[in-house]
């Protein structure tokens, strides 16, 4: 997720947006953020905070998610947060071992 928030006459816009399924696909998920920023009139560097969940789930969408994060957090200094509480670098949680090769003789 992103908070996004942009000040404006009077009083700052605040806006937060789930991009759950955008990190299954490499470039989606940058335009999904790119979407989500036109939604309030702002840009990617308007972001406040960054929140990942990083995991379980699909090797490639986890590894992607929580390294877009990671990078996009530090790239922006902005707070990144993982179950609520803030971190330096997010780890991710796969739930069970990578299975991306074959175990030999398979």
């Amino acid at each position: 997720m992103v908070r996004v928030e942009r000040p404006r006459a009077g009083a700052p816009v605040s806006r937060t947006f789930a991009l759950g399924g955008a990190s299954q696909r490499p470039g989606v998920l940058l335009t999904a953020m790119h979407r989500a920023c036109a939604i309030v009139g702002c840009r990617v560097t308007d972001i406040a905070e960054i929140a990942v969940v990083p995991g379980p789930g699909r090797f490639s969408a986890v590894r992607l998610g929580v390294v877009t994060a990671n990078a996009l957090a530090w790239a922006l200094g902005v707070p990144l947060t993982v179950h609520g509480r803030r971190v330096r670098i997010a780890q991710p949680e796969y739930g069970a071992p990578p299975t991306i090769t074959r175990a030999a003789g398979s």
